[in-house]
């Protein structure tokens, strides 16, 4: 498997932890897979992924979610905005995230963000 399947794999979600390893065993790099791999989207699951700073993972921001759903979304906090893109880089894929209004262009060119669809809004 090239470079490119690869990325094509991890792109489409598909990139299994024995693909990873292999790929890394090749030059020489052990490591646990898990941590890397792309989390399942909140319509596959059940449960979606608030990738956000702390402080906005009070119940007060989410309280139609937990009517609807019963439960709060699972939230996942980083510390710095450079933390998030890294991660998210990395195929961290989260339902939602927060990045800073500085960082958005960033977020953009690497192709990490999609636009918001309005006529899916409530308010």
């Amino acid at each position: 498997m090239d470079i490119n399947e690869l990325r094509d794999k991890r792109a489409a979600g598909t990139l299994t932890r024995r693909e990873i390893s292999k790929a890394l065993a090749a030059v020489g790099v052990i490591t646990v897979a898990y941590p890397f791999m792309p989390r399942r989207a909140a319509a596959a699951s059940g449960e979606a992924t608030s990738f956000t700073w702390a402080g906005y993972d009070v119940p007060e921001l989410s309280q139609s979610y937990l009517k609807k759903n019963g439960a709060p979304p699972d939230y996942v906090i980083y510390a710095d905005e450079y933390e998030a893109f890294n991660k998210v880089q990395a195929g961290f894929t989260p339902d939602i995230v927060n990045p800073c209004s500085p960082l958005v262009p960033q977020w953009r060119d690497a192709g990490l963000i999609q636009p918001i669809d309005t006529s899916r809004l409530s308010n």
